[in-house]
């Protein structure tokens, strides 16, 4: 994203254009500045007309995971039970699936990414977000009926259960307990049920990290 700043030197003002980029390397954003020259305050500033904005976004691995959940048919289920959030809530899945980092970054790999209706979270709207998803049960379980019964037939089930690590004090289910991988924190534990002709998960649920 570029804009215009001016800042004043010994009594005159100067205009600069400045690009807003994420350093990979260093884990934050920065700033370039490219100098555009002094403002003449007797005409119009005719400048920021002519400066266009070039904006190059990524879409392949975005554009692949669409195409998938709209083959298996979970993109109209989501859509058809979280209507108000469907945009947000894909492509927050989609930055779990493809850089599986903390939140927080999220509102940097979105910037950087083709998801055009997806409305700016920054580190506090992505918790209450998450936080109004996680409370509405009757809706998750709308969901996982329907997707359920979407899969049919089935001819086989398969179950497992994963171990998630957190530091977190204030998730319910995070307790002690057996870790599988070997990790010195608390946890929770989630119980998937697969689908064996179709491949795909089709249920799930979450016990205390203290359950083995």
């Amino acid at each position: 994203m570029s804009y215009i700043v001016e800042q004043k030197i010994k009594g005159r003002i100067y205009l600069y254009k400045v690009d807003s980029y994420w350093d990979k390397d260093k884990k934050q954003a920065r700033q370039k500045r490219t100098y555009i020259g002094p403002k003449d305050p007797k005409k119009r500033p005719a400048i920021k007309q002519i400066i266009s904005n070039i904006v190059h976004k990524n879409y392949g691995n975005v554009f692949l995971l669409n195409w998938i959940i709209n083959k298996i048919g979970l993109g109209d289920i989501v859509k058809k039970n979280f209507p108000g959030h469907y945009a947000e809530l894909i492509a927050l899945t989609f930055y779990e699936i493809i850089e599986s980092s903390p939140l927080y970054l999220f509102p940097y790999w979105l910037e950087e990414h083709y998801l055009p209706n997806t409305k700016k979270m920054d580190s506090s709207a992505i918790s209450k977000f998450c936080d109004e998803i996680g409370r509405n049960q009757q809706q998750k379980l709308k969901f996982q009926e329907q997707w359920i019964a979407h899969l049919q037939p089935v001819d086989a089930l398969f179950y497992d259960i994963t171990s998630i690590s957190s530091y977190s004090t204030n998730i319910e289910f995070i307790e002690w307990g057996y870790n599988r991988d070997q990790e010195n924190l608390a946890q929770l534990n989630m119980g998937i049920v697969f689908c064996n002709n179709k491949f795909l998960p089709i249920f799930y649920t979450l016990y205390p990290g203290s359950i083995v």
